[in-house]
């Protein structure tokens, strides 16, 4: 088989690639999240005791960050997503089908991308809501 690397790399990115973009539903169908405006009121009522610990100048304790479905899931697509990329670039560096070795560099980079891309598109639902909440004098 002469493009092995590079079709082996492309294999793994169009595979991680539909988890990275099914995830939300995965995630959804096996670890349901609690709806967003709890989540938001949940963060903003956490915000507004840590502020008034830090005024009256008690200690803050810090959050445990425990794993969660998301953060491996995640973690599962960075790290085939970076498999396929290093599979693309090994079968571009022995000469074959350079389509072949582009395509699994560029759809295992962009699984990791869309990963990125749905968290910090989660991060700026959540910035909006809280700025909507203290817009609407609700502290």
């Amino acid at each position: 088989m002469k493009n092995k690397f590079s079709a082996i790399g492309l294999a793994i990115a169009l595979c991680i690639m539909m988890v990275s973009v099914t995830s939300p539903w995965i995630v959804e169908t096996f670890a349901p999240a609690p709806p967003i405006e709890e989540q938001a009121v949940a963060k903003i009522l956490n915000f507004k005791d840590k502020l008034a610990r830090g005024l009256k100048g008690e200690q803050i304790e810090t959050a445990k960050s425990d794993f969660s479905f998301i953060s491996i899931l995640n973690l599962v697509v960075v790290f085939f997503g970076a498999i396929a990329v290093v599979l693309g670039v090994i079968g571009f560096v022995q000469k074959e089908n350079s389509r072949m070795s582009g395509a699994a560099i560029t759809i295992g980079a962009s699984a990791i991308l869309f990963q990125y891309f749905l968290m910090l598109a989660a991060a700026v639902l959540v910035i909006a809501i809280v700025v909507a909440f203290f817009q609407g004098g609700g502290f």
